[in-house]
């Protein structure tokens, strides 16, 4: 059973990809020739982050998300390193590298007594191709994220993980961070990332 939730994780930011590997010109209008500090505005979501741009730095990309989409999600955002992007684009056979994904989901909150943070790992056990929370390899710690309530913990899956998951203002987000090994490129992107996201 575990092998099936270690695999819906990446064959969802797999089929995100593929669905996007359209010509690299498309990322040219949010990457720079020097790499530099960009801001990316979500007002529509009540958020903002921030993430290293350029040719040795990050490169983002963001798939059209179904209007109606019968779980909620409203909008995906992923990050990964330009080098990587480029050779992932240039042999279709290739797997995804390592990525940086924000999700973010309307919340159902129907009728229930839990708790928000309850009610967010409720959540999380039943949307592992969000969470990977089956694939959780240490204690859920309560943590901030500019002051709001995190769910955190660590993955291992394909890549090994870093999971923070918010509930605000209606919706779910779900910050997934993916490294190889901790302390590389991806692991310090992914924290950078973290500590300059704004909730409005």
């Amino acid at each position: 059973m575990k092998k099936i939730f270690l695999l819906i994780p990446i064959l969802l930011i797999g089929l995100l990809l593929v669905f996007f590997k359209s010509p690299l010109s498309i990322l040219n209008d949010r990457m720079v020739a020097d790499d530099v500090l960009v801001t990316v505005e979500k007002p529509e979501y009540d958020f903002a982050f921030s993430y290293l741009s350029g040719g040795s730095a990050l490169s983002l990309i963001e798939p059209p998300v179904p209007a109606s989409a019968s779980d909620g999600l409203r909008s995906v955002s992923i990050m990964m390193e330009t080098e990587s992007y480029n050779d992932f684009y240039q042999d279709e056979d290739s797997d995804p590298p390592p990525t940086i994904t924000i999700f973010v989901i309307e919340e159902n909150k129907g009728e229930s007594e839990l708790s928000r943070q309850e009610r967010l790992l409720e959540w999380a056990k039943k949307n592992p191709q969000y969470t990977s929370y089956a694939l959780k390899t240490s204690e859920v710690a309560e943590q901030k994220i500019d002051g709001v309530p995190t769910q955190t913990y660590n993955v291992a899956g394909e890549y090994l993980s870093r999971v923070h998951l918010v509930s605000y203002s209606g919706n779910l987000y779900a910050f997934v961070g993916q490294y190889e090994v901790e302390g590389d490129a991806m692991f310090k992107a992914f924290d950078e990332l973290i500590d300059q996201v704004v909730f409005y």
